[in-house]
């Protein structure tokens, strides 16, 4: 069977008049695709046997084998192809046949409107093309997998960092979403996990989302995507994840650059996760339009996009991510406000420099104490990441401690032996 995927997707149009045929050829040249056609059921099959097809679109009633029939075959055979059914009765059974036994993404009466189906058939594609592109994603992932298999030694930290988090799912199911949300992170930041810088995004994220009365599911979606930024990254060569953009070559660009678009691809199929993966698609989107991947404008970005860009490159300026140079924090907001109107929407670099006093006042006011892991109590309050020494991230601050985490703690310091950083809340009764 010819492989098409690396060339122009591929419309096969069934009908059993010939002029039906050139009347859908003439409506679909404005699509980007190779049309082939068929008379028959039979002919679209045999055509199937030699040629990887990316939508089907046929007619219901034809001699020797229905639509319904024919679709009901094709997705048998390549389920990957999308369905689309012609019909010019009213035939309700026959319908209901070929959208049960077919699996038909859509179906449109005789005579179609142009427009319409046209519409119809780009939307079939771009749905066909990200289950592709979603397959060999996790292809890509499943081959770094088995690379770091070959590192074992010295992933030994990250797995038994894993390990701990896995308990935690277990031992409070209600807390399983989160976790979930923090492993991805961690898989994305690997090798070179930064959750406190990640932290902190996550906090001037919140405050210039609270500052545009944003709603909580808004708000929760945006914080999940700032500890998601990074996800796509899983799936470039090591040597771009430590390297600034600005001193990129040509070449390692266009390789950085179809990082948001592996991150949304991996999300799709995690259905909580879906508008995650679209505000991380648009995480590097310019206001002037000279952004990627889709070079969209800011009508056309997410709001929570934009300050998930903000927030995320306010940190990588003083990290050296981006110009590899590390800034201070002042040079860091001269940064971003320097490329209001360019990079960010204006009025958002305005909600920037109103929310990040109010972050660093948060954080240099907040009560708190360092304890020793076997001085812990069950109902203290993270007040810092708990991370490893290495900077893996273990818990989130705010996390409950309860007896079974504490437990874990201590017996991933014995196994470790080294000394974990853990700051609690200062509260009446805690240790100082």
């Amino acid at each position: 069977m010819q492989h098409t995927d690396a060339h122009k997707p591929v419309i096969l149009t069934v009908d059993d008049e010939a002029n039906i045929l050139k009347a859908l050829k003439r409506t679909l040249r404005k699509v980007d695709a190779k049309i082939i056609a068929a008379e028959s059921g039979q002919e679209a099959l045999d055509l199937l046997d030699t040629e990887r097809v990316d939508v089907v679109i046929s007619d219901m009633r034809m001699p020797g084998m229905s639509g319904a029939e024919l679709l009901a075959r094709v997705r048998a055979d390549q389920p990957q192809c999308s369905r689309i059914l012609l019909t010019g009765y009213s035939d309700v059974a026959d319908t209901i046949q070929a959208v049960n036994e077919g699996g038909i993404a859509r179906y449109l009466s005789k005579p179609w409107d142009d427009d319409e189906l046209r519409q119809v058939v780009e939307d079939a594609i771009r749905l066909v093309r990200l289950e592709h592109e979603n397959k060999r994603l996790h292809q890509t992932l499943a081959s770094h997998n088995q690379a770091l298999e070959q590192e074992v030694a010295a992933r030994t930290e990250a797995l038994e960092r894993s390990n701990f988090l896995l308990q935690k799912a277990v031992d409070d199911l209600a807390d399983s979403y989160e976790t979930m949300v923090d492993l991805l992170a961690n898989l994305g930041t690997m090798p070179n996990p930064e959750p406190i810088t990640t932290g902190k995004k996550v906090d001037l994220a919140l405050a210039m989302a609270e500052a545009l009365g944003m709603d909580e599911e808004q708000k929760q979606t945006l914080k999940h995507a700032v500890r998601l930024h990074r996800l796509g990254w899983n799936a470039l060569p090591e040597k771009l994840k430590s390297q600034a953009y600005l001193q990129m070559t040509s070449s390692q660009r266009q390789q950085f650059e179809q990082h948001p678009v592996y991150a949304e691809a991996l999300l799709m199929s995690v259905p909580k996760l879906r508008a995650v993966g679209k505000l991380l698609r648009a995480q590097h989107e310019r206001h002037d339009g000279t952004g990627f991947p889709d070079r969209a404008r800011t009508s056309g970005i997410a709001q929570s996009a934009q300050i998930l860009a903000i927030a995320r490159d306010y940190y990588d300026y003083q990290r050296g991510r981006i110009s590899d140079e590390e800034m201070s924090e002042g040079n860091a907001a001269d940064a971003i406000r320097a490329d209001a109107g360019h990079a960010y929407h204006p009025d958002l670099v305005k909600v920037f420099e109103t929310a990040l006093p109010k972050v660093e006042k948060v954080a240099a006011s907040l009560a708190e104490v360092r304890i020793d892991a076997r001085s812990l109590q069950a109902g203290m309050v993270l007040s810092r990441d708990l991370t490893t020494s290495q900077g893996a991230m273990l818990l989130n601050k705010g996390a409950v401690l309860n007896e079974t985490v504490i437990a874990t703690i201590i017996n991933l310091e014995q196994r470790s032996d080294k000394t974990l950083s853990v700051y609690v809340r200062l509260s009446e009764g805690t240790p100082k």
